[in-house]
């Protein structure tokens, strides 16, 4: 009896370090990751917004005003803002100047706005928003249905594999 105990106690306290190292493991491997996300994401913004726009010349306001609108619907569908998203913002907004946009957060007025734009215009603009959908690193369930509604009323089709491979 004296010595079942004494092996399980043995056995226990080998199995806490086990899974107290795994534990630290995981989480000592998302700090790294998000920080690494929140190092590259201003810079990263900042350079796929000027590929998105690269060739475009002069790119009307109405256009970067839909690219902050997406930008904002993905904030309140997502209920969070990452610094990525705020640099991605940044990034728009010196482009627009200091105006301020009416019904920015309004998910229907973004699709208004879609409405109103050229194909092109409105591809540089779903563009913005993809990017927008993944800034700390994954794609949440919320921004899959934003993404999905966009698009289907776009007449296109949301591949999330294909998604979550960007991403």
């Amino acid at each position: 009896r004296i010595g079942g105990r004494t092996i399980i106690k043995a056995y226990l306290t080998f199995t806490d370090v086990l899974l107290t190292g795994a534990w630290d493991a995981w989480v000592a491997w998302r700090m790294v990751r998000q920080a690494r996300i929140r190092a590259l994401g201003p810079s990263a913004c900042e350079t796929l917004i000027r590929d998105i726009l690269r060739g475009e010349g002069k790119v009307r306001r109405d256009v970067l005003f839909a690219m902050q609108r997406a930008v904002a619907s993905t904030i309140v569908r997502d209920r969070d803002v990452h610094p990525n998203l705020l640099a991605l913002m940044r990034s728009i907004s010196r482009r627009v100047g200091h105006v301020k946009v009416p019904d920015l957060d309004d998910t229907k007025a973004f699709l208004t706005a879609l409405d109103a734009l050229s194909r092109h215009e409105c591809d540089m603009v779903l563009e913005v928003l993809v990017l927008s959908s993944f800034p700390d690193g994954h794609v949440s369930r919320a921004e899959v249905e934003l993404l999905t509604t966009i698009l289907e009323r776009q007449g296109r089709a949301l591949d999330v594999k294909a998604l979550k491979g960007v991403c």
